[in-house]
């Protein structure tokens, strides 16, 4: 019986370190998704202003070509 409990002990002891890795790596992964995330929005708000540009560029050039 005490051997069998010895065991238990030991495979909960790593278990519980098993959990606290995963917590960890949840931690990891979350920070890292919202920095992901905030790229995103960085990169979506940089096309925004590369599309506007372009409109921008393509009335002016519409403009010039239509000048006599």
């Amino acid at each position: 019986m005490a051997g069998e409990n010895s065991s238990l002990k030991l495979a909960i002891a790593q278990l519980e370190r098993e959990q606290i890795d995963l917590l960890r790596l949840i931690l990891h992964l979350r920070d890292r998704l919202k920095q992901v995330s905030k790229e995103n929005v960085e990169l979506a708000t940089r096309a925004a202003q590369t599309r506007a540009a372009v409109e921008t560029a393509k009335s002016q050039l519409a403009t010039v070509c239509e000048s006599p």
